[in-house]
């Protein structure tokens, strides 16, 4: 067996074990999620923010996981730029409400 194959082997062998662990907490509950997408300055309404990041995390991280998958020579996989955009903007929108959050936080108390 070549070194690179090897190296392949057991890259992939520890993505499965350490997506076997994570799906196995999570269904026994010892990774807890409750509050994930809930306000932390005490109220427990949804943030939309959150949730749209989440979803951009997610849509491409699937399309990272996809090009992987049909790249015949198993190179860094093409990614169309405007997902690079929408990943840079969902962060930034986030990012702007933290800021904001904080300094209104901090003008409040002081």
């Amino acid at each position: 067996m070549q070194f690179s194959a090897a190296l392949t082997l057991i890259a992939a062998a520890f993505v499965y074990a350490l997506l076997f662990l994570v799906a196995t907490k999570l269904l026994n509950s010892t990774i807890n999620l409750q509050g994930l997408f809930a306000d932390k300055l005490g109220s427990s309404r949804v943030r939309p923010e959150r949730v749209q990041l989440l979803i951009t995390t997610i849509a491409m991280s699937v399309q990272y996981l996809h090009g992987s998958l049909v790249s015949p020579d198993g190179a860094t996989p093409k990614i169309e730029p405007g997902w690079f955009y929408l990943l840079g903007g969902s962060n930034t929108v986030y990012l702007i409400r933290k800021a904001v959050e904080g300094y209104n936080s901090k003008r409040l108390r002081g």
